[in-house]
């Protein structure tokens, strides 16, 4: 994998404050591309301090420093930059605050893909007394708190800590949630056997604001997958026609609502529309590579147009190579079938309908039981779409209109507990997937498709529920030797 880094602009802009009482300065400032496009997650560390922080969702960021110091910024793709911070003599310096104005350029460098491997020991979150007595067993993240599900012998807690580690809240309660669930709009949901209660915690105040049964959950709260402060999203599954469509409401028109992306498993194909069209996105994708291919080898394209894409009478409709070998390899058919036998066993609301074909529909029933298959999210106004069943990767804007297209390069179906996962104050993407028990973090370029980083977690095996938050990541694990599972953190470096 190549990025492209360059040299970085920088501006330095001197605010006046309060006099300075000791020899420390708080630097203010943000992080911007050539394009003035924010960068969150970049890395700002202080050489002589040792400190560090990053910038937030909108590029900002504050750090205190000694001077002299060097700050190092960093961020993946572009070349690290260093800046000199001189001596304010605290006796005479009328400014204790400098405002950075800092553009990164794109570098004509490679950056080859990197493997870390965390081996140090990750921290307790939560729990550890040294009476080894709570045990968490489930948890949210929410902004900057720590949800948890806290048993403590009999008693059922709840716990709120901040990222610092600082006690919010620790109270027991009157009810058994049996698990937590963070909905799209970063509402927190505790579920028992009868209902599930929205919760809030604000200003030092715990509440439960509404209680609903689980039919209206699973109604209601389940199937929105996305949302911001305009638009809904929902799945919707048709499984005897196998297809799943992703559908947009616009919140100040709840009359509008409309099909935003749609996969179809027994043509191995995806759509989007646009201006009430129905458009392949498989071919808009094989579109791009004979242009990409055109440019420089002519005779490549046309095997290419031939061979991959082969137009049909019916528009954007077109025959896929792969659906050929699912037709026709043996193997394939064969984990087709291992897989329904699969489907077939799991318990159902609704029966399988007489023509029902194992054979067409086995990727489809495979997507039923794993929906991270098809993972659909938004970070801050842009839709990205992960179809790992065609390895497919695009990206819109909410209006619908298509911004990009990749194949998928970074994961493999044959991978166990796959998910993505959004790191929503750096903005990162992270394929997670385990490999022997042992958990990986791929961090995805999502213009291309393909791994920036495989970050590999070795301290524990099989960790469960995996998060990330602020170039952190969460987990719970459950020593043989432990009676309960632990909450534990590992910084991304």
């Amino acid at each position: 994998m190549r990025h492209l880094l360059a040299p970085c602009l920088i501006l330095l802009f001197l605010s006046t404050f309060s006099h300075a009482q000791k020899n420390e300065i708080l630097l203010i400032g943000r992080v911007l591309d050539q394009k003035q496009t924010t960068l969150p997650g970049a890395n700002i560390i202080s050489a002589h301090s040792k400190r560090g922080t990053t910038t937030d969702k909108t590029g900002f960021f504050k750090i205190k420093v000694s001077s002299p110091d060097t700050l190092r910024i960093s961020y993946i793709g572009f070349k690290t930059q260093v800046i000199h911070i001189p001596y304010f003599d605290p006796s005479t310096a009328t400014d204790t605050v400098i405002s950075l104005s800092i553009t990164l350029e794109k570098s004509e460098y490679g950056l080859r893909e990197a493997v870390i491997r965390a081996k140090k020991t990750p921290e307790i979150v939560y729990g550890f007394d040294g009476k080894i007595s709570k045990w968490i067993y489930d948890y949210e993240l929410q902004d900057d708190k720590i949800w948890m599900l806290i048993a403590k012998g009999s008693k059922r807690n709840i716990a709120i800590v901040n990222s610092m580690g600082d006690t919010l809240m620790d109270r027991t309660i009157n009810f058994t949630p049996l698990s937590s669930f963070k909905d799209s709009y970063g509402t927190i949901f505790l579920l028992t056997d009868r209902s599930a209660k929205l919760v809030s915690y604000e200003k030092t105040v715990f509440k439960i604001y509404r209680e609903i049964t689980l039919a209206q959950f699973q109604k209601n709260v389940k199937p929105m997958i996305a949302a911001n402060k305009l638009h809904l999203f929902f799945r919707y599954d048709k499984p005897y026609e196998g297809i799943i469509d992703f559908i947009q409401t616009s919140l100040n028109d709840t009359a509008k609502n409309s099909v935003f992306y749609s996969y179809s498993a027994t043509a191995q194909m995806d759509f989007y529309l646009e201006e009430n069209r129905k458009i392949s996105l498989n071919a808009q994708i094989a579109a791009q590579e004979r242009q990409s291919i055109a440019g420089t080898n002519a005779k490549q394209a046309q095997q290419l147009n031939t061979s991959i894409l082969s137009e049909r009478n019916t528009g954007s409709e077109w025959r896929d190579p792969q659906q050929i070998l699912l037709e026709t390899d043996f193997k394939t058919r064969r984990e087709l079938r291992e897989l329904n036998a699969i489907y077939t066993d799991v318990p159902r609301p609704f029966p399988l309908p007489s023509d029902f074909n194992p054979e067409v529909n086995g990727w489809f029933t495979k997507l039923l039981l794993e929906p991270k298959f098809c993972p659909f999210m938004i970070k801050n106004d842009t839709v990205f779409i992960f179809n790992h069943i065609i390895d497919s990767l695009h990206v819109f804007a909410l209006n619908g209109q298509r911004l990009h297209s990749s194949y998928i390069t970074y994961g493999s179906k044959k991978a166990k507990e796959q998910s993505i996962l959004l790191d929503e104050f750096s903005g990162k993407f992270y394929y997670k997937f385990l490999s022997n028990g042992i958990a990986h973090l791929r961090e995805i370029d999502v213009y291309t498709g393909s791994a920036v980083r495989d970050y590999v977690i070795e301290a524990f095996t099989f960790p469960e529920k995996i998060l990330a938050n602020n170039n952190t990541v969460y987990f719970l694990h459950k020593s043989k030797h432990e009676k309960g599972k632990r909450l534990y953190k590992m910084a991304l470096d």
